[in-house]
């Protein structure tokens, strides 16, 4: 680790065969006790050294965040998927974004169980994607916390919609 600063720091790194950092990735770094550097960067750019090293420009991620797990939530059956997914809780000025660890590019809202390691409860939350993508990760803001009785709603109200039959469609 080279050059750190407030906003970000050097990182240099051997690269193994056919494996690279890309840019736009997420990475977590791990400080020794009583260090006050962020513990998450996005790195911004590589370049590759005749040692065969790889250094990365990692832009770290400031302000409040906080590591939580999601869990998808099915609105046809209100029920949770089993996984749990990474991700980082990001408070600003503007509400609280959801940065998860994903390689696809969410363009729709997903409806989402959010949970800490600080907090006995989850919150079961809508979350729009904001059109910030990298390679390792998508960002979400949080628009609405909702309650298991309107999960439960939503479900009845997709198990009472008629179907179409393919005759029906019209595009």
């Amino acid at each position: 680790l080279h050059d750190v600063s407030e906003h970000g720091a050097m990182l240099q790194c051997a690269v193994k065969e056919g494996r690279s950092i890309p840019v736009r990735s997420m990475l977590t770094f791990h400080w020794p006790k009583g260090d006050d550097h962020p513990q998450y960067g996005i790195v911004r750019w590589v370049r590759a050294t005749q040692q065969g090293y790889q250094r990365l420009g990692v832009e770290f991620i400031r302000g409040k965040v906080k590591p939580a797990q999601l869990q998808f939530i099915n609105l046809r059956s209100a029920m949770m998927q089993d996984r749990k997914w990474p991700a980082l809780l990001r408070k600003t000025k503007h509400g609280w974004q959801v940065w998860m660890e994903t390689r696809e590019q969410h363009h729709s809202p997903l409806t989402v169980s959010i949970e800490t390691a600080d907090s006995p409860d989850s919150n079961i939350c809508r979350i729009y994607p904001i059109r910030i993508y990298g390679y390792n990760y998508s960002v979400f803001r949080i628009t609405e916390v909702l309650s298991m009785e309107e999960i439960k709603a939503m479900a009845l109200m997709h198990g009472k919609e008629e179907k179409k039959s393919v005759d029906e469609l019209d595009f």
